[in-house]
């Protein structure tokens, strides 16, 4: 499948509206990074940009692993690094558009491996988390300070359901 289709999916599903390689969902953008080849690969990252910028270190994290996968940054649409905590329908809004978007991409494509990487308040990750639970082995990062990269610490299989 390839990246024009998921943009098109998208734009059914939820009004999401394309700008060049963005998204546009209620309360998110989606960016696509996919280098120049417009065919979604069978690995995927998703990157939840929310709080601290997590970009730099997770690219610096697929190089050195060698991971070679279509990636999908989601931000905040107004560019903050901070959700209102008193606008809860934000929140969901978060939530619904990350959903919006595996969705679309599972119908699309038949995903060998999905990476998570989440950068974002925990009651965020939790309602991620929440929309993760039927993915088929999700591989979940966790960002070390100590060494300054990205440790895997949860494979969501059957076990943990």
């Amino acid at each position: 499948m390839d990246m024009l289709s998921i943009i098109g999916n998208l734009a059914s599903i939820g009004g999401f509206v394309q700008q060049n390689t963005e998204l546009i969902g209620e309360a998110t953008k989606m960016l696509l990074n996919n280098d120049k080849d417009t065919k979604i690969k069978d690995e995927v990252v998703l990157i939840l940009d929310i709080s601290a910028p997590c970009v730099p270190n997770v690219y610096h994290f697929l190089e050195k692993k060698n991971i070679d996968a279509s990636v999908f940054i989601i931000r905040n649409k107004n560019g903050q690094r901070i959700i209102d905590p008193y606008d809860r329908g934000q929140w969901e809004r978060v939530v619904k558009d990350f959903s919006r978007l595996v969705r679309s991409i599972y119908e699309e494509v038949a995903v060998n491996k999905l990476h998570v990487f989440i950068s974002a308040p925990s009651s965020l990750a939790f309602g991620i988390g929440c929309v993760l639970r039927n993915i088929h082995r999700p591989y979940v990062y966790n960002y070390n300070k100590t060494t300054q990269s990205y440790d895997l610490v949860l494979i969501v299989d059957d076990e943990l359901r």
